[in-house]
């Protein structure tokens, strides 16, 4: 995919013309007993930033958005919060988030709003399908993110009733072996209806799903073996969860499908190192931050490649273009973090944005793009 399309919230906060941006993220747990203190902590960082807002950025409207911050702070629920929090305020946006990964508390105001883990949220946040198998009923689930909502339409969930009967045998000395013979016979023809009534769900499927779209199998091993025989959605298929899922609650389901599609989300983002491998002849490949800084900004960026905690401060020189790694004695600004402005300008000139395990790029110096030409 050669354009990365930006959820409408994400693209608006990266528009220009924003004013002071208040960008604070705070990490959370999803279990006890760290959970317990979260409010706590989340509570002297939100206060924190306040102070902040109303003392240093009094004269630049850091009062109301000191206000805007609280309103948000009010909404968050501590009891079912999941890895992190985002909090993302300005004079036209206003917006809190959860991580289903974990993240580093950051508290950065300034000109522009700190996007890296917006946008790490995206990669992670993917549209995918987990298809919920049995012998009695065959469910479908949206996925996105670790959270799942069942279809419930004149498709799905969709009932199996078999409708196989078979006499008894007679009496006599062969009772045992008929018996035997019997639900041989049975058990073949259940499997036979039990695939034609999978390949009937499965043409049905592609009404919902397309080769872009993921998709996870849950049920008991024989069940997703049947359904793998007759799919003609294969390519889609990225992963298999075992178990019965009839019986216990959407989260013991969506928990389980969430740890797969993980694994397929990082196995996709190392990919993007190979890419960077095959690619890394002459000027198709830039690597370290200068370089990097330099081909992005002249909008040869088509994918960065980036690892997830990678971050450098940086100044810009006095043209405003030119990038520092060291304070130069004439005007210049301050980049808190000038990765995060880099993903910002490819993202804005329709590149792509990968990021991948800490020390994957050690060769590149944690970050490398991949360029148009």
């Amino acid at each position: 995919m050669n354009k990365y399309i930006l959820e409408p919230d994400l693209a608006g906060m990266m528009t220009t013309g924003r004013g002071l941006c208040v960008s604070l993220v705070i990490p959370t747990h999803r279990t006890s007993p760290a959970r317990r203190s979260d409010e706590f902590t989340a509570g002297k960082i939100i206060e924190f930033a306040k102070k902040e807002l109303c003392g240093k950025y009094r004269t630049r409207g850091g009062e109301a958005l000191a206000a805007r911050v609280q309103e948000l702070a009010e909404k968050i629920d501590f009891v079912h919060s999941s890895e992190g929090i985002g909090i993302f305020v300005s004079k036209n946006h206003a917006r809190l988030v959860s991580f289903p990964f974990p993240v580093k508390k950051k508290l950065v105001i300034g000109d522009s709003f700190e996007v890296r883990d917006l946008v790490y949220r995206e990669n992670f946040m993917a549209d995918y399908y987990v298809l919920s198998l049995s012998e009695k009923i065959v469910r479908l689930f949206k996925g996105n993110g670790p959270s799942l909502r069942e279809i419930k339409d004149g498709t799905f969930p969709a009932r199996y009733r078999d409708t196989y009967e078979y006499s008894r045998p007679a009496r006599g000395s062969s009772v045992s072996s008929s018996l035997k013979g019997a639900e041989k016979d049975k058990s073949v023809v259940e499997e036979k209806r039990l695939q034609a009534f999978f390949h009937e769900l499965d043409k049905k499927l592609s009404a919902y799903i397309n080769s872009a779209v993921p998709m996870l199998l849950a049920g008991a091993r024989k069940d997703n073996g049947y359904f793998m025989k007759v799919s003609v959605h294969g390519k889609s298929i990225i992963g298999k969860v075992e178990g019965n899922f009839n019986h216990g609650s959407t989260q013991t389901l969506a928990d389980a499908a969430w740890v797969r599609m993980l694994g397929f989300l990082k196995k996709k983002a190392s990919s993007a190192v190979e890419e960077i491998r095959e690619q890394d002849n002459g000027r198709k490949v830039s690597s370290g931050i200068s370089n990097v800084w330099n081909a992005a900004t002249q909008g040869r960026g088509l994918s960065l490649v980036v690892e997830k905690n990678f971050t450098r401060p940086a100044f810009l020189g006095e043209d405003g273009f030119t990038l520092l790694m060291h304070p130069p004695r004439g005007k210049h600004k301050v980049l808190a973090d000038a990765v995060d402005d880099i993903i910002e300008i490819v993202l804005s000139k329709n590149g792509t944005v990968k990021f991948v395990d800490d020390g994957a790029l050690a060769g590149h110096e944690g970050i490398a793009l991949i360029n148009r030409y």
